[in-house]
């Protein structure tokens, strides 16, 4: 490693530290002065993102910029996602309702036989509304799945939440009646040349 690597290297090791500092103080500050009620907002977030939009959104001060609104609209667009889908189980959860093992709903998810969205951690959650009452995967999921592979899973699972057309529940509930189920697959066949433009 030359001189001036070494030298870049320790320049950004005090610039890391230094933000790091910055953030702590900010973070520090923010919370002392945080009501009940938004602390609890902020330990309820799902992923560290998520917690310090809360943060940032609490603090009583003008904010110059809107993107902590973005990141926190985004959380609160994927938490009504996730209550529309039934929940979300993991994987064990997943398992002992399909009675198989966890490696077995992994395989399963990654084979797009079932739906699975992210978690942070490295977890995946499974939308509980992809199975029938019997705890049977529903009819067309998995070609559903299959057909949305190239989709983000969590755009995916935006779509099968949205209400059929005749308002008798979600899409995803309603994947076994063959018009829906046309319906879904050519949803995500548009999706996808878009996304292919």
């Amino acid at each position: 490693m030359s001189t001036r690597e070494k030298e870049a290297g320790a320049e950004a090791a005090g610039v890391r530290a230094s933000l790091r500092k910055r953030i702590e103080r900010y973070v520090t500050s923010a919370l002392e002065r945080m009501s009940d009620e938004d602390l609890l907002k902020a330990v309820a977030a799902q992923s560290p993102p998520e917690t310090f939009a809360e943060i940032v959104l609490a603090a009583p001060e003008p904010r110059e910029h809107d993107w902590s609104d973005l990141l926190l609209r985004g959380a609160t667009a994927k938490r009504e996602i996730v209550a529309a889908a039934g929940g979300l189980l993991s994987s064990s959860e997943a398992a002992a309702l399909l009675h198989i093992s966890i490696p077995g709903v992994k395989q399963r998810a990654g084979r797009r036989a079932v739906l699975a969205v992210p978690l942070p951690g490295g977890q995946w959650g499974f939308p509980a509304r992809q199975f029938d009452r019997d705890g049977r995967v529903r009819p067309g999921v998995a070609a559903v799945a299959a057909a949305g592979a190239a989709l983000d899973p969590w755009v995916l699972l935006s779509i099968l939440v949205d209400d059929a057309e005749d308002g008798r529940g979600i899409l995803l509930e309603r994947l076994d009646d063959g018009g829906v189920l046309r319906d879904v697959l050519s949803r995500l066949a548009t999706h996808g040349e878009h996304a292919a433009a």
